[in-house]
């Protein structure tokens, strides 16, 4: 039988069209979607890394990504270097503050765990921000995907690191 989940407002955000949730292991709706009983005890998920294989696919992506940006503004700074006194530090900081404030929608492959077949996901990417909370597009798949893959993890043991 399924059971209705209430995902809270501050969990969901709006981008490009589509709606993502915060995956966390500790949410309790993260569990009620995860878990199929009480027999799996308090925090069943504290017992899987799911949600930290997926953030280390994301932040591996966005590193690549950052290199590739980084040796590009280098090759675009290099001529640029004389007109550097024109730049004053507010106007640089001023710069990187709007930059900070992109989140873009990307898309990772998700690691095939036990019966969950891994799968494309799309999710919000914050260059800015390392240790950003995930948030995963809100569709059955991705669902299906997370609720597997917790579910073979708990039954098979304690996969934490």
């Amino acid at each position: 039988m399924l059971r209705r989940v209430v995902i809270p407002a501050r969990d969901l955000k709006e981008q490009d069209g589509m709606t993502f949730m915060h995956v966390s292991s500790v949410s309790t709706y993260m569990i009620a979607l995860c878990c199929s009983g009480p027999q799996h005890g308090r925090r069943p998920l504290s017992k899987t890394n799911v949600v930290e294989q997926l953030t280390a696919l994301r932040n591996a992506k966005t590193v690549t990504n950052k290199r590739v940006q980084e040796e590009l503004q280098a090759f675009k700074t290099t001529d640029a270097k004389e007109n550097r006194k024109l730049q004053s530090g507010p106007l640089l900081k001023r710069k990187f503050d709007t930059s900070r404030k992109e989140i873009e929608v990307d898309t990772i492959q998700s690691p095939t765990l036990g019966d969950a077949h891994g799968i494309e996901m799309k999710i919000l990417k914050m260059p800015y921000r390392k240790n950003a909370p995930l948030y995963v597009e809100l569709d059955p798949e991705n669902i299906a995907y997370l609720r597997n893959a917790c579910q073979w993890q708990i039954e098979h043991g304690d996969f934490r690191c």
